[in-house]
Formats: structure tokens, sequence, C-alpha cells
């Protein structure tokens, strides 16, 4: 398995325990808790999906994969620091806790592609 399946791997089994922790979490009655683990597990899906469309464009070439994925997912966390200064502008705390998951989210991806970039080289 090249290291571009294994992030693809690790997207996909991360997408999985966040909706496994979700569900646990509604059973508990956690429900707040529990949207926030949906929310991470869309952020998964989501760049999951950005980074599968960028390794079939570059024939998993870890050298073109990785640019190709981060210039299409790095607008997105200046959107969500966007959104989480309104939020805590306005004192809406429920939003500022999704978009600073948001954040937190991504920064682990981009973390988990950095690694996979310095592994490439």
């Amino acid at each position: 398995m090249t290291t571009t399946d294994e992030l693809i791997l690790w997207f996909t089994e991360s997408e999985n325990a966040s909706r496994e922790r979700a569900a646990t979490l509604r059973a508990d009655s956690r429900g707040d808790d529990a949207v926030l683990e949906l929310v991470r597990g869309n952020i998964y899906r989501m760049f999951g999906a950005m980074f599968q469309v960028a390794a079939r464009r570059s024939a998993n070439d870890t050298a073109e994969t990785v640019p190709l994925f981060l210039s299409r997912a790095e607008p997105f966390p200046a959107q969500w620091e966007t959104s989480l200064e309104k939020a805590e502008t306005h004192g809406d705390a429920p939003t500022a806790a999704v978009e600073q998951l948001k954040l937190d989210v991504w920064a682990e991806i981009f973390a988990r592609v950095d690694e996979l970039r310095r592994v490439a080289l």
C-alpha cells in the first residue's frame, strides 16, 4: 500500500470513528457533543474525498497529489477563522465551538498531509 493509500484509509477510519462516537454520545443523551462529532466526521469525509480526487488525478504520485489537494483545501480554514471571529464578536458560543472544531480537525489533517509530503521527499 502506498502512503497515499494509507492516508485515504486514515480519512475513512477517522470519519467512521467520529460517527461511532456520535452514536455513543446520542445514546448517552449528549446531543450537543454528538453534533460536534458529526461535524468532525463531515470534515474528514469532505477532505478525504478531496484527497482521493487529487490522488486519482495525479495517479497516486505524492509529489503531485499533495500540492493539488492543498490548493483546493487551503481556502477553507480562512473562511472558518472569519466565521469564528464573527461568532466570538457576537457571543455565539455554539457557532464558535463548531468553527474552532473545524480548525482543529483541519490542523490534524494538514499535519498528516504534511507528514506524507515529507516522507515522499
